[in-house]
């Protein structure tokens, strides 16, 4: 029997499709996404957000849910394959860091099917200065902005930290948390997902953070993923780590035991989770950012 072609690394297609199927290594993800909703829930019947808008369009909303009188904030980018998904399923991000005096925004914003890759990063990126510049309006210290992503808001967060939307978003921050991220779009685009996402050879070099390191952000950077994720993930955040570490930036990676791709943002609701503790961390240390 003649062997299958290999279209990426030792990946035949079917197998690089799976590597970028969540179905196939999340089986419970609907219940995973059910408790999302209601922890979201709950949270804003504790904590009504602050509505803030930049922009005039659908999606251009973001939750801010304040903290005490100087708080750092986490500006937290949702997943959904750059397609699915809105801030107010997220809101349970807030539950715990609130708790510990830290601040978080969560945007909303256009996705794919409305807008193209490189238009959704730029809703983020005018999303992300737009609360920058009302935090202090909020309580909020400008200087002390945690820039977070999950899946494909890691893979935005990702593009932002190497300001590939904006010049002034890496200085503005003071570190970033991508949490089982995408950061080279190479076999993204070999994938099933090639479906519904293309890019210009010019975009898909812009738009894969694991190219520009050559002057790495100099805050610290946190790179989290699950033990249970595909293994294009995990390889996919273990490479970014390598690659920004070894670029001189200030980088870790920290695969989550026990965690796959969906559950590992229910340790936020822990306190003494270890991806908890690395957002208070990244918050609190003194890092590089300089006010707006």
């Amino acid at each position: 029997m003649e062997a299958k072609a290999l279209i990426f690394l030792h990946y035949t297609q079917d197998e690089l499709d799976r590597a970028y199927d969540q179905t196939v290594w999340a089986p419970d993800m609907a219940g995973t996404m059910k408790r999302y909703a209601a922890e979201s829930e709950r949270q804003r019947g504790v904590t009504a957000p602050v509505v803030l808008r930049y922009g005039e369009g659908a999606l251009q909303e973001i939750d801010l849910f304040p903290a005490g009188p100087g708080a750092p904030l986490l500006f937290f980018v949702h997943g959904g394959a750059w397609r699915a998904g809105t801030r107010d399923l997220y809101s349970f991000i807030a539950s715990r860091l609130v708790e510990q005096d830290v601040a978080v925004a969560i945007p909303d914003f256009p996705k794919i099917g409305d807008v193209t890759l490189p238009g959704m990063a730029r809703h983020v990126a005018s999303a992300f200065a737009h609360t920058v510049k009302e935090a202090p309006k909020h309580g909020i210290d400008p200087t002390r902005v945690v820039l977070a992503g999950h899946s494909s808001g890691a893979h935005i967060a990702g593009c932002l930290l190497a300001g590939a939307e904006g010049a002034d978003i890496p200085r503005l921050l003071r570190s970033a948390l991508l949490i089982s991220g995408m950061y080279e779009m190479e076999p993204v685009l070999l994938s099933s997902r090639s479906s519904y996402v293309t890019l210009s050879a010019a975009d898909r070099h812009r738009l894969s953070p694991i190219r520009h390191l050559a002057s790495p952000h100099s805050g610290r950077i946190a790179v989290v993923w699950g033990e249970g994720e595909s293994p294009e993930f995990i390889r996919q955040s273990r490479e970014y780590a390598l690659a920004a570490a070894a670029a001189g930036a200030r980088c870790e990676g920290q695969q989550i035991a026990g965690r796959g791709h969906f559950d590992i943002l229910l340790d936020f609701l822990d306190p003494s989770s270890a991806l908890t503790r690395t957002a208070l961390r990244l918050s609190r240390e003194d890092g590089p950012a300089v006010a707006p």
